[in-house]
């Protein structure tokens, strides 16, 4: 049955230590009837899952599937939709064509190495792939970075090997070198540094992993992510043994990650490790010298860059919400009415400085956007709404 007028391909992969105890098969979350294969085929390829969408009807119903998965569904560690990966290609008109979107799919699939933390989907109109001429991490770039990042670590400066690292990311991110190799790239970059700190501070009792278990560590994760983060938590405990930090340069180091880092799902409990202190002992430092806790400094950020971006762009609030750090949008509407006294829109609507007479047409989704109807977050039944709003289907 390959005469519908559109079509499209979707890989998915699970990924789990525990894979073998995983029995489902994505084309069965889809919910969708396929009598006589009439609205997708499926196959099993190399262990991934591999799905032709036949006609408008199971494209639809596909991207709402994905629409969900990634805004709407919370998700719990581990659970069958926490396993799951998926790419997919663009749509094509003709049966000549399914090679390219299945072979764009592939292609993509393996670019899942490098995706955000708990990102679950990754389609042709999601990231840029690499050009053909893009370096390769070599000799020259461990040795810079070594260097660099030895240097900033014997002056206890944390702000410098985290912007360090946040370049190395970026770098890796776009390079043309394989998955194995960026892998034993980062393993050689900290086995280098643990050799050199363990030489020149060979009285100082660093709680370096061993060799063998680097290696395992860096070999069994599954994103770029989780090894860069074991490096800089690795790094900051470097600094801590070797050197003399106080709570103030600890506090300065604080504020500069939140700052340059409020746009991610960041908390407490996660970034205190990587300045040497237990989150609950951190966040006790934090509230007597900011005067305010973790969480509402985190939000004053997020509030005032959200009211900067509304009043000189044009950005859709929901996009807004995202790119300051909330990914539910329904909550950031909660948070700046409580903060600033009334919604996005009616705040752009407001304040805005018009240097041209509007176009009633131009956003024509900016009353709607007012609408929302807007729980208070200290209501303990609001907040079970805003958990069901974010469950499964």
């Amino acid at each position: 049955h390959l005469s519908a007028d559109s079509y499209q391909v979707a890989v998915c992969e699970k990924y789990s230590h525990n894979s073998a105890d995983i029995s489902y098969r994505f084309s069965e979350l889809l919910r969708v009837t396929n009598e006589n294969y009439n609205t997708y085929d499926v196959i099993t390829l190399d262990s991934r899952e591999v799905l032709l969408l036949k006609g408008n009807f199971a494209i639809q119903k596909f991207n709402s599937f994905l629409e969900r998965y990634e805004s709407t569904i919370k998700m719990q560690k581990n659970s069958p939709l926490d396993t799951l990966f998926i790419a997919y290609g663009r749509c094509v008109s003709s049966f000549e064509e399914i090679h390219e979107s299945y072979t764009e799919a592939c292609r993509l699939m393996d670019r899942r190495f490098f995706c955000n933390d708990k990102q679950h989907t990754i389609g042709y109109d999601d990231t840029t792939l690499p050009s053909d001429n893009a370096p390769i991490p070599d000799k020259s770039m461990l040795e810079r970075y070594t260097t660099t990042l030895l240097n900033y670590i014997q002056a206890f400066n944390r702000n410098m090997v985290l912007e360090t690292m946040d370049r190395l990311n970026e770098d890796l991110n776009t390079c043309a070198g394989s998955v194995a190799a960026i892998r034993l790239f980062l393993t050689d970059l900290y086995l280098q540094i643990k050799e050199q700190i363990n030489s020149l501070y060979n009285g100082n009792s660093v709680p370096f992993p061993s060799n063998s278990e680097v290696i395992t560590m860096m070999n069994n994760q599954y994103y770029l992510f989780e090894l860069m983060n074991f490096l800089r938590d690795q790094f900051n405990v470097i600094i801590t043994e070797i050197g003399n930090s106080n709570q103030d340069s600890v506090l300065e180091s604080v504020l500069h990650y939140i700052n340059h880092n409020y746009t991610n799902n960041i908390t407490l409990e996660e970034i205190a490790p990587r300045f040497g202190y237990n989150h609950s002992y951190l966040g006790k430092i934090f509230s007597r010298k900011m005067g305010q806790t973790f969480n509402s400094y985190l939000d004053n950020i997020r509030i005032e860059k959200a009211k900067k971006i509304l009043l000189t762009e044009s950005t859709k609030v929901y996009a807004i919400a995202s790119r300051v750090g909330y990914c539910n949008v329904d909550y950031f509407h909660i948070k700046f009415k409580k903060m600033v006294g009334e919604s996005p829109a009616k705040f752009r609507k407001t304040h805005k400085i018009v240097t041209h007479p509007a176009d009633p047409t131009d956003n024509p989704d900016e009353e709607a956007e007012d609408t929302y109807e807007i729980i208070d977050i200290e209501d303990a039944d609001g907040a079970k709404d805003i958990d069901k709003f974010e469950e499964t289907v």
